[in-house]
């Protein structure tokens, strides 16, 4: 029996073509899935209350003016973490002026409020040295608080904020990004015995727990 060489040749390079081509196929559908897991996750704000059952994460930090932050020291009082991204955002601090404006309410309930940013301290100082704040301003460009506390970074949410200002035409602004630049916010609630009393993980970059919530949760 003779085999005509040509033809099974032709045979074989088209199912290898055909191969190929099925696992492009799952390949890209692999990554459609993975694309829409991480626009889910990104896309949805959670709350988690943890009511006391976990101990908060210790850290020793400096503040911007050079003092030691150590949260071990903070027990007896409750603790309020906010994590934001850049200082000369005005949208990004929205959020803090609303905690500012109730910054005496919660003093009164015990609560010491830590303001977490992912800039040099060098510019932080500058927005701050003409004001009178009531919280701890702290710079932590690295990201080492955020990942301590799982505040989660999405480059996808932070194109969509960046492409949604851009349609509403925010003015551009003159922001410092040599932090993080792609970090979601969070804020974090910790009792007085140094246990996680919630967590809040924001959808994107403005979008922070409402401040009678943690006034609620602190009575």
């Amino acid at each position: 029996m003779q085999i005509d060489v040509r033809t099974t040749k032709k045979e074989s390079l088209v199912s290898h073509q055909n191969l190929s081509s099925k696992m492009k196929s799952t390949n890209l559908k692999i990554a459609i899935v993975a694309a829409f897991t991480l626009f889910t996750l990104a896309s949805f704000a959670q709350t988690v209350k943890y009511h006391g059952r976990k101990k908060a994460p210790k850290f020793i930090i400096k503040d911007i003016h050079d003092s030691t932050i150590d949260l071990s020291a903070l027990k007896g009082k409750k603790v309020l973490i906010n994590f934001y991204r850049i200082m000369d955002c005005p949208v990004c601090n929205i959020y803090f002026h609303e905690v500012q404006e109730e910054s005496d309410s919660l003093k009164q309930k015990g609560v010491v409020i830590i303001s977490v940013y992912e800039i040099p301290a060098v510019h932080m100082r500058r927005y701050v040295k003409d004001e009178n704040f009531n919280s701890i301003m702290i710079s932590n460009p690295d990201g080492s608080l955020y990942n301590l506390y799982k505040v989660r970074n999405s480059w996808w949410t932070n194109f969509k904020n960046r492409m949604a200002a851009k349609k509403k035409n925010y003015e551009k602004s003159k922001a410092h990004y040599e932090g993080l630049s792609d970090e979601i916010s969070g804020d974090i609630l910790i009792d007085e015995n140094g246990k996680l009393r919630l967590a809040y993980y924001g959808k994107n970059f403005d979008d922070h727990i409402n401040v009678a919530e943690i006034k609620k949760e602190c009575e």
